[in-house]
């Protein structure tokens, strides 16, 4: 958060990048430092940038499909850009997870499995995001009307714990909502 050693951090970044404009590694850790601290407008143009300059720094493409996803409504341009990492690293999960909510919010639910799938195959065995796409994959797989299936995600999410705080009640109540109507 805005703390004395990240505006310290923040003001030395922006120094280097006065210096030299395309100090990728400078815009990336600024991209990401104000990322953090919810100024999401600024975080896009600072990952666009990032990208223009090496389009393969996959954890910039991964973030700015996220923000235009999650914060800026641009469902179409996220999902171009989360198919542009994809064809450099088919496996990267957290862009494929990325994908999956895009193609969610775009209605594509039988896309959103398929990627939320392919996350839970491709994570081990403890790893701390195999529960959210546990959770992301019930979600579309209601909307499929594949209740039998989501059920069985939702047990497993909420089995393996790692749910945000806000997703844990969400799974809980969609799970005894579902169990109830079977």
């Amino acid at each position: 958060q805005d703390s004395e050693s990240g505006k310290a951090a923040e003001d030395l970044l922006r120094k280097i990048i006065a210096a030299n404009s395309e100090c990728i590694d400078a815009l990336d850790s600024l991209a990401l430092l104000v990322h953090m601290n919810g100024r999401f407008a600024e975080a896009v143009t600072l990952y666009r940038k990032v990208i223009d300059l090496d389009p393969e720094r996959l954890i910039a493409v991964n973030n700015l499909a996220w923000l235009l996803c999650e914060e800026e409504n641009k469902l179409l341009e996220a999902k171009d850009i989360a198919d542009a990492g994809l064809a450099l690293n088919p496996n990267y999960i957290d862009l494929i997870d990325t994908r999956g909510m895009i193609r969610f919010r775009l209605n594509d639910f039988a896309g959103a499995v398929a990627d939320f799938q392919k996350c839970i195959e491709l994570y081990t065995e403890k790893a701390p995001g195999l529960a959210g796409s546990h959770f992301h994959l019930a979600k579309a797989l209601v909307k499929l009307d594949r209740k039998p299936e989501a059920i069985i995600s939702l047990n497993e999410a909420i089995k393996l714990g790692g749910l945000s705080p806000a997703e844990l009640p969400a799974a809980e109540k969609l799970s005894k909502t579902l169990s109830e109507q079977n």
